[in-house]
């Protein structure tokens, strides 16, 4: 974490730092006069050998102090802070920024070592259980079957469960259909049954009718065989 002094006291740090490495008078910067009035060669390498100072003496990085969207000298030049005063609201809001980073990364690393700490504290189950948890044995074959992960296992005892519903849908359809054929063919059968049915009947009093004709006519034809003839 990095600690500044209240303003007062980073002010006159701040002046100090710019007189040394500068050569120009801290009376006239703790007055807030602009740093291109009072120094002499005000350009990118002044800015440069103050940040090194603020670096040195508050422990700043030099990359951070410098303007985060600056591409060329000329853009550090017109973003850098112009007074004494500027140049601390400037330090104060780097420190700020880059304290609330480094405590977003202890929070992230404190989090995830409770992560790491609770599944660490979390029972495990035993070899044999989870050896059982994997596998499964048959109990006709003897063999070891390794049991699938839940979705696929899912997945496929749902494929398994339609192809049962289908096959069965298809054999009652196939069922429903042969009994309706059947059905049809023994209406068929009856139907020309009952046609030829009234013939029997005809014939049966066709035959009988002869029978009855040849069992009168067979006497008479025996009587006239044996009566004598008159003439003899």
């Amino acid at each position: 974490m990095i600690t500044l002094p209240e303003r007062p006291e980073l002010r006159a740090a701040l002046a100090k730092i710019i007189a040394e490495v500068c050569r120009c008078d801290e009376a006239a910067l703790l007055k807030d006069t602009p740093f291109s009035d009072i120094i002499e060669h005000y350009d990118s390498l002044a800015m440069l050998e103050i940040l090194l100072g603020i670096e040195a003496r508050f422990n700043i990085n030099t990359d951070d102090m410098l303007p985060p969207e600056y591409r060329t000298q000329e853009e550090v030049a017109e973003l850098f802070p112009k007074t004494l005063d500027e140049l601390a609201d400037h330090t104060y809001s780097v420190a700020a920024r880059l304290n609330k980073e480094e405590q977003e990364k202890a929070e992230e690393a404190d989090s995830a070592a409770s992560t790491t700490e609770s599944a660490e504290l979390t029972p495990q189950a035993p070899a044999n259980e989870q050896a059982e948890a994997t596998t499964s044995v048959s109990g006709t074959t003897g063999e070891t079957e390794t049991l699938e992960p839940t979705p696929r296992k899912t997945a496929k005892k749902a494929a398994k469960k339609a192809a049962k519903k289908a096959a069965k849908k298809a054999a009652k359809k196939a069922t429903k259909k042969v009994a309706k054929k059947a059905t049809k063919t023994v209406s068929h059968t009856a139907e020309k049954t009952d046609s030829e049915t009234p013939e029997k009947p005809k014939r049966t009093r066709k035959a009988a009718k002869k029978t009855a004709n040849d069992s009168v006519e067979a006497p008479k034809r025996s009587a006239a065989k044996s009566t004598p003839s008159t003439n003899s």
